[in-house]
Order: C-alpha cells, then sequence, then structure tokens
C-alpha cells in the first residue's frame, strides 16, 4: 500500500512538473509505432528515428517527445524530453514541417534520439500535458555504439576529437584508422577507457597524407582523401567507424594572381606562374602568399630553396596570408619552395631587371644613387628622367652607366632631382638602341623657405618660396597652426593654393603682430593630415609687451611718488620703534627690581610665619597637657560621666593631633608657597584658618570645663 501511494505521488509530481511545457494540453492515449529502423529496431545513438502516430490521440493541441527507459503509458522518475514543442496540426498535416532538427507531417515525426546514453532498451513517449496518460512505443528501441570524428574534415594535421558513445560503461576501446595512400590500417590507441554510459573522447592529431593539389589551377574536391576511423568495443566487439575527409595543400594567392578559392579551386604545386599568369617581380620587391589547408603550425619560405624569407603560422584550417621580399637576384626563373610539416611546396616565377633609387624620394635638387640587377650584361645603360613641368610629357637623360658579367653596374650611377613638379616621376632604364630594360618611381616631396627667416615686426612684407608641390592639388596655408584667410569662391572651406606647371608657388604675409621667439609656416595637401612645413624667427618685443611697457612708463612717476613715501614712512616708524624698544628696555629694568624686592619681603615673612608656628605650637602644647590633667580630675569626681568625658577628650586629642599635623603640613607648604611667589592672599587665609582652629580648641576646652 505504501508503495502504491509513493508512485501515486510521483505520478502527481512528474504531471505538474511536465504540464508546465504544455498549460492547455491534458492526456494522449494509443501506441506509437517505429517505422524506421526496422524491427528489431536497432539503432545507434543519436541516429535517427521515424515515428508514426497514426494510432494515437491526443486531447491536447501540442506535445513532445520523452525519452524512457521503460514502456509504461505514464511519465516515470528518470524520463526526460529530449524534442521540441510540435503541434499535433502540424502532425498530421499533409506537408513536411521543420521544427528544429526534426521533421513533422504525415502522422510521422522524423529526428534524432538521445546521443549521450548508455546502450540498452528504451521506448519514446508523447507528453501532451497528463503524467498518468501517455502514448508510448510498441516496441522498444535497442540502442547500439555510436563513433564520430569532430570535426568533420579539415587539413592533415589538424586537431580532432573520436568520440564514441553507448560503449560497454566502464569498459575499453580499440582505436585505429585506415590510411588509403599506404593502404594500411593505423592503430591510435587500445584499452582506451569508457565511462559510466560507455562515452570516450580522444584527442588527437589527424594524420598528414601529404595531399597537395596538381600544378595549375585545380578543383579541391578532385583531391580529397578519405580516412576511416574505427572503434571497436573490447568487450562484445561491436564495430564502429567514421569517414573522415583531408583536403589537399593548395595556394590561393600569389601577388595580385587569385585563384577561385571560393568555388573550390586552388594553385597546385609546381604551378609555374610566370608561364601561364605572367607573373614577373623585381629584386627587393614585396610578394603576397596565401595558402590553404596547410598543415597547421609553422610554414617557412625559401627563394631558390636556400635563400630564408620568413615563416608564418597556418591557422587549426590550414589557411595562412603572408608577405615575403625578393632578394637579390639574377634575371630569369626562380622559385620558392614552401616547407610544410616536411612536405616541399613549389611555385615558380620570373625576376626581370630592377632599377632601384636610393632614396626613392625627396625634395628637388636630392643626390640619388642609381642601382641596377639583372640587366643585361657589358652594355651602356641611359637612365630617363619623366617630365619637369606638368603635362610636357618629356623625357631627359640625367646620367649613363655600364653593367658588368653580373648585370650591375660597374660605376658609381648618381643624378641629382631636377627643379620639377611634386609626385612621382618615371625613372626608365634603355640600352643605346631604346630598349626598355626596367624602370621605377621617384616622389619630389615639397620644399619652403622663408625670406627673411629672421625679422622684427616692423610692418614688412615676408615672403613664402615653395618648390616640388603637386599641382593637381590644392594646398592650405598656415600660420603657427591657424588658417589663413578664405577661398573668395567658397566661403566654407579654407583656401586652397596652388603652384603652378613646374611645383612653384609663392606667398606673402605682414610682419606684423608676432610674440618674439619661433613660429611655423605650413601647408596642408588637400585631403592630407601631415604637413609640409617651414620655421622662422621673430625677434625683438611684441605688441603685447610694447603695450605693457608703454603702460608702465606712463605710470612710472605716480609709482616713484608713492615709493618715496613709502620710505618715508618706513623712516618714520623705525625711529617710533628705536623710541618704543628704549621705553620697553627701562621698563624690563623696573620689573626686574621690583622682582627682587618682592623676593626679600617674601623671605621676610616666611621667617614671621616660621616664629608664629613655633608659638602656637607651644601654646597647643601647653593646652593639650591642661586638657589631659582636666579630664583626670573629672574621672575621678563624675562616675557616670567619665566614661564620655574620656571618650570626648580622646577624640579632642586626636582632632588636636590631626590640626597639628596639618598645621604642620600647611606651614610646610605655605613656606614653600611663600618662597617661590610674589605673595599671595591664600598665605592670610591659612594663617586665619589656624587661629580658627585654636580657638575651637579652647572654646571645647572651655565646655568640658563647664560639663565638670
Amino acid at each position: 500500500m505504501s508503495k502504491i501511494k509513493t508512485t501515486i505521488l510521483l505520478t502527481i509530481l512528474l504531471a505538474s512538473t511536465f504540464t508546465a511545457f504544455l498549460p492547455f494540453a491534458k492526456a494522449s492515449t494509443g501506441y506509437i509505432i517505429i517505422h524506421d529502423p526496422a524491427y528489431p529496431h536497432e539503432i545507434e545513438a543519436g541516429g535517427t528515428v521515424t515515428l508514426n502516430f497514426s494510432s494515437v490521440t491526443f486531447s491536447g493541441g501540442q506535445f513532445y517527445l520523452v525519452w524512457s527507459a521503460d514502456g509504461y503509458s505514464q511519465i516515470s522518475s528518470g524520463d526526460f524530453k529530449f524534442s521540441p514543442v510540435f503541434k499535433v496540426s502540424d502532425l498530421h498535416a499533409s506537408a513536411w514541417t521543420e521544427v528544429g532538427d526534426f521533421e513533422i507531417g504525415y502522422d510521422q515525426v522524423v529526428g534524432p534520439i538521445p546521443k549521450e546514453i548508455a546502450g540498452g532498451e528504451y521506448y519514446v513517449k508523447a507528453f501532451d500535458g497528463s503524467a498518468t496518460s501517455v502514448a508510448v512505443t510498441s516496441a522498444p528501441l535497442i540502442i547500439l555504439p555510436s563513433f564520430e570524428v569532430v570535426p568533420e574534415w579539415g587539413p592533415g594535421g589538424c586537431s580532432i576529437q573520436l568520440k564514441g558513445y553507448a560503449f560497454s560503461a566502464n569498459n575499453y576501446v580499440n582505436l585505429s584508422y585506415w590510411d588509403p595512400v599506404e593502404g594500411e590500417e593505423v592503430t591510435i590507441k587500445n584499452l582506451y577507457a569508457t565511462d559510466s554510459i560507455g562515452k570516450f573522447v580522444y584527442s588527437m592529431l589527424a594524420p598528414d597524407l601529404k595531399l597537395v593539389v596538381d600544378a595549375d589551377e585545380n578543383l579541391v574536391e578532385d583531391y580529397i582523401e578519405t580516412i576511416t576511423f574505427y572503434a571497436l568495443d573490447n568487450k562484445t566487439g561491436y564495430p564502429t567507424s567514421f569517414d573522415w575527409d583531408e583536403y589537399p595543400r593548395g595556394l590561393i594567392q600569389v601577388d595580385d594572381i587569385t585563384a577561385d578559392w571560393e568555388d573550390g579551386y586552388l594553385f597546385g604545386n609546381e604551378t609555374y606562374f610566370n608561364d601561364w599568369y605572367g607573373l614577373e617581380v623585381e629584386v627587393f620587391e614585396e610578394l603576397v602568399i596565401a595558402g590553404n589547408y596547410f598543415h597547421p603550425g609553422n610554414v617557412t619560405f625559401w627563394f631558390d630553396g636556400s635563400k630564408y624569407m620568413g615563416s608564418v603560422a597556418a591557422n587549426q584550417t590550414g589557411f595562412f596570408n603572408t608577405t615575403v621580399t625578393i632578394p637579390e637576384t639574377s634575371v630569369g626563373e626562380h622559385y620558392i619552395l614552401i616547407k610544410d610539416a616536411g612536405l616541399k611546396f613549389v611555385l615558380y616565377l620570373d625576376v626581370i631587371p630592377t632599377l632601384v633609387l636610393e632614396p626613392s624620394k625627396g625634395p628637388v635638387g636630392t643626390v640619388v644613387t642609381v642601382k641596377a640587377y639583372g640587366f643585361p650584361e657589358k652594355i651602356l645603360v641611359l637612365i630617363w628622367w619623366y617630365e619637369k613641368s606638368y603635362g610636357e610629357d618629356e623625357w631627359y637623360n640625367f646620367v649613363n652607366g655600364t653593367t658588368g658579367t653580373d648585370g650591375k653596374f660597374n660605376v658609381t650611377v648618381k643624378f641629382t632631382v631636377p627643379h620639377a613638379y611634386g609626385g612621382d616621376h618615371i625613372v626608365e632604364a634603355d640600352d643605346i638602341d631604346g630598349n626598355w630594360i626596367a624602370e621605377t618611381t621617384f616622389t619630389i616631396t615639397p620644399t619652403m623657405w622663408i625670406e627673411p627667416a629672421t625679422f622684427t615686426n616692423d610692418g614688412s612684407l615676408v615672403t613664402v618660396y615653395g618648390t616640388g608641390f603637386d599641382p593637381t592639388i590644392g594646398y592650405t596655408p598656415n600660420i603657427d597652426n591657424n588658417y589663413l584667410a578664405v577661398d573668395p569662391q567658397n566661403w566654407d572651406y579654407p583656401s586652397s593654393v596652388y603652384a603652378n606647371e613646374t611645383g612653384d608657388l609663392n606667398l606673402k604675409f605682414v610682419a606684423a603682430g608676432f610674440a618674439a621667439g619661433v613660429h611655423v609656416f605650413s601647408m596642408y595637401a588637400g585631403g592630407e593630415l601631415e604637413p609640409s612645413f617651414i620655421l622662422f624667427t621673430v625677434t625683438g618685443t611684441s605688441p603685447d609687451t610694447q603695450a605693457i611697457l608703454a603702460k608702465l612708463n606712463a605710470t612710472s612717476t605716480d609709482l616713484t611718488t608713492k615709493l618715496n613715501s613709502l620710505i618715508n614712512s618706513v623712516g618714520s616708524l623705525s625711529s617710533a620703534i628705536s623710541a618704543l624698544n628704549s621705553l620697553l628696555s627701562k621698563g624690563v629694568l623696573d620689573i626686574r627690581n621690583d622682582i627682587v624686592g618682592v623676593k626679600n619681603d617674601v623671605a621676610m615673612l616666611s621667617e614671621a610665619t616660621t616664629k608664629g608656628f613655633n608659638s602656637v605650637n607651644s601654646a597647643l602644647g601647653t593646652l593639650s597637657s591642661g586638657i589631659n590633667s582636666l579630664g583626670q580630675q573629672l574621672s575621678g569626681k563624675i562616675d557616670n560621666v567619665g566614661s564620655s568625658v574620656n571618650n570626648v577628650g580622646k577624640a579632642v586629642t586626636d582632632n588636636a593631633n590631626s590640626i597639628m599635623s596639618a598645621i604642620q603640613s600647611q606651614q610646610t607648604a605655605l613656606s614653600q608657597d611663600i618662597k617661590s611667589s610674589v605673595g599671595d592672599l591664600s598665605t592670610f587665609l591659612i594663617i586665619i584658618g589656624i587661629l580658627a582652629a585654636i580657638v575651637l580648641v579652647v572654646e571645647v576646652a572651655i565646655l568640658i570645663r563647664r560639663l565638670s
């Protein structure tokens, strides 16, 4: 009976939990038929199942699937939801509807079962609101081990994981793969442990089959090789496998030549980029190289297989992108060797004659050294400059040189940059017959100077000269980083200054209003953020300083008068201070003398007080003797009063002694106070207190006499 109550209570709790998902549904009845897989309904963990609901009746409008270890028509402990929520109307529709990873329609639901489960028999239930009445599969699903490799494809050497599910729990698996290139099975790991539900994860690097695309541009898919991975259940001997695709190495880009890689094409090993694609490079030229599906990690580059050009790291998909520089070499065909995890990938290219200018940019008047690489040997080479004046379309022969057997100049070849407009100018090398050999560019940069470079604020005109400016670009002039004027044709923008056809310009400004010191004149080219500039110096005083000096000069008389008055006041004050000093000195001396007199008076008073205390002590002694004698006489005459009188006499004696001690203490304190002070009224009060005490003692004695 207790077990039945517990089951009912559990059913109620599970029903309330599951009902939270479907607030408007009530129950489902009938049996779910497993269409696929066919009987005996064996399916790998995570596999796809087809369920038929033609025999199921729903009372609600929605439902979802529940995974269960039992076939009861109720929700049991341990059951769990493994699908999205479906509409009953979609289930009965004559069309398929996608809901997450599932498809629903034609009274069927098609989708994956759970993956991370233990092997064994399981049932599927349809929950639509009631945990005590649910439709359930008419037969169990028998779960078999499943095996996968993640990711499903990649380059050789990438990181992968071998994952297994529903193998024998707390047991072992044997892992291996089939090498399609060598045609043999390779052991990965034997007796690798599974967990409590038969799951395992083994991490490794994918085997590298050294695959490459063939020369020229080819489809990658034509070179993919499939590696079959195996996982064998060590307890049951049940085998599983997974086919993993390895992609071949290839190049996406070399210089500005790009493969149609988005459609699956790559350049293969030993591609001649010079023959088919017209790739020509110069000495010291930078070359972009990008590749894909290389072995993840370090990839190195070697010119002609021996000169190291650099390295780059390929990512986990084998992609890399880098830039290498062509070294000094001869003209003609050369190759770049790409080394990748022991594999050699080659690309061929042509190096053409190269003309190098050092420097390659500068102002008019720059001395340029010309260097040749890979030129025809033992010939005369003419160096030509294109245009001095913009648009003239003229070539100028500046210098000539001869080459040696190595294709280089055997003499020093130099020229001076001519007076020409700014920007790029072509520099070309021809042979004596006018045949083109090589060319490059030289960039002329602006130069400015100011006349005079140093001036004062005298109102004269100062001229700014410039050369090497680009006549096609407007420049904005600035002084001390402030715009100069505005364009009369366009008031919304700063003014623009244009150079003439040879790159010259000049403008003027007035030598006025400057602070003394260093200033800057700059020219900003249209759209550029870095200016050309020249410094100049202004001497003398600035207008602000002159104004201040004039104001000071105008008020100097008033300042002098006030200063003299202040000096006189200081003199008078000094005299008054001297007089006050004398007066204070005399007063201090008088005070010192008065202190000496006070000390003498205090000493005399102390002596008199001491004598008085001695007299008082003598009187008190006599009085004490009289009191004692009187007490003895009274004790003999009055028996009944004697004891009381004796007590009173003792008390009086004690009080007298206390008074004497107090008097002595006060005498000592008084003597010290009188000696260390200038005389205090407290001294007289103490004396009065002593006299009052003496009077009190006398009165007490008289009272005792009367009583006797």
